[in-house]
């Protein structure tokens, strides 16, 4: 008796191919989404981590200041401390103030309001630190030389830099036109740049300057301060440096965002105006037959 044999399902392996093709662009497809998906996550993973690992780095400077051994040769040196916080606020006010010069030169170039944004930004930084510098200076005066102010050439000369730094201030804050301020601001800025840099770096270093003054010239690269407080200075330079950049980086968002909707408020405004219907004056023939004046409204 012979058996039939069981019948075989067709088999085509073009259909099997093309079924894996589908299901491996259905799992590139899935996996480049959940990969766009993903990506903000991993980059505020990342900058949560920074600024975790940032925080971390400024308690350590804080302790490390407040920790450090006793320099002797300070008279009183649990008050001299001040000057770990002291020594970066000029540099960054001088590098801010440059950095103003550039963007005031930048938007006389290319009268870009962004341009403008970045200078107005940094300058107002650069103030900020002027005026830590003053503050932090005069604690120090107190606490080495025995009063708060001394009329010395250092701090009169830094004075007369805060004077130039608030000027500008003053400046903007003189008109209302957008474009008007940012002109003359920048202009200002320009020429105020180079008697702000004499003032800042080349005063003080006089030779009949710098035999009257109180005020220690290169003490940090003269090697006048090592070890301990060396360290803390340096590591106080940094965390201050980069809390800057940060801020900036900030008022820049923010900047971006006020010209964007400046902008958009112009485009409105225009739209509206070239859309208003324009009426002129008619003369209304009379009574008689002449025509007369138009009629007031």
């Amino acid at each position: 008796m012979e058996t039939e044999a069981p019948i075989q399902p067709d088999y085509n392996p073009g259909l099997g191919e093309a079924a894996i093709k589908v299901w491996q662009s259905v799992c590139r497809t899935g996996s480049s989404w959940w990969a766009a998906l993903d990506r903000p996550f991993q980059k505020l993973q990342a900058a949560l981590g920074i600024r975790i690992l940032f925080g971390f780095f400024t308690a350590y400077t804080i302790w490390r200041s407040f920790t450090v051994s006793d320099d002797p040769a300070f008279q009183r040196p649990e008050l001299a401390r001040i000057f770990f916080w002291h020594f970066p606020c000029p540099m960054l006010a001088s590098w801010l103030l440059i950095q103003g010069a550039y963007y005031s030169a930048k938007y006389l170039r290319t009268t870009s309001l962004y341009d403008d944004a970045k200078a107005f930004a940094v300058l107002k930084l650069g103030f900020v630190f002027c005026l830590l510098t003053m503050a932090t200076g005069i604690v120090f005066s107190k606490s080495e030389w025995g009063a708060w102010w001394q009329w010395d050439p250092r701090q009169t000369s830094f004075l007369l830099v805060i004077l130039i730094y608030g000027a500008y201030f003053v400046l903007r804050g003189a008109y209302q036109e957008t474009d008007r301020k940012a002109s003359f601001s920048s202009a200002y800025v320009m020429a105020a740049t180079l008697p702000a840099m004499f003032l800042v770096f080349v005063f003080p270093r006089l030779p009949q300057i710098s035999t009257e003054s109180l005020h220690p010239t290169d003490s940090i690269l003269g090697g006048q301060i090592r070890g301990g407080y060396a360290e803390v200075i340096w590591l106080t330079l940094f965390v201050t440096t980069v809390l800057t950049v940060w801020l900036y980086r900030i008022q820049i968002r923010l900047a971006a965002i006020e010209l964007k909707n400046h902008t958009y408020e112009l485009e409105i405004s225009r739209g509206s105006t070239a859309n208003a219907p324009v009426v002129r004056p008619i003369r209304v023939p009379t009574n008689s037959g002449s025509q007369g004046e138009p009629p007031s409204v």
